[in-house]
């Protein structure tokens, strides 16, 4: 990996999502241990951006260290916030 490329595509120029989120989830990591914290705190609306930080925290750090708050958008539907506890 390099900062030019910091999900290590390969030479073809395909992305690669695995390889994507497996950087992603390791520069969290990294970032939180220079931070000296021990988990983070995400809001979970319900929708997608929300959804993604939290699984990669997730992957970063430990499901017994990360603390998802429900924070509803009040623009959405009830139904779309409940997605946000799946």
């Amino acid at each position: 990996m390099s900062i030019e490329d910091p999900a290590g595509a390969p030479p073809d120029g395909a992305f690669d999502a695995a390889r994507c989120v497996a950087a992603l989830a390791e520069r969290t990591a990294a970032a939180i241990r220079r931070l000296g914290r021990r988990g983070a705190v995400v809001a979970v609306s319900g929708g997608v951006d929300s959804g993604v930080v939290a699984g990669i925290c997730v992957r970063a750090l430990g499901p017994e260290h990360v603390l998802c708050l429900r924070l509803p958008e009040r623009d959405i539907g009830g139904s779309s916030s409940d997605l946000g506890l799946e």
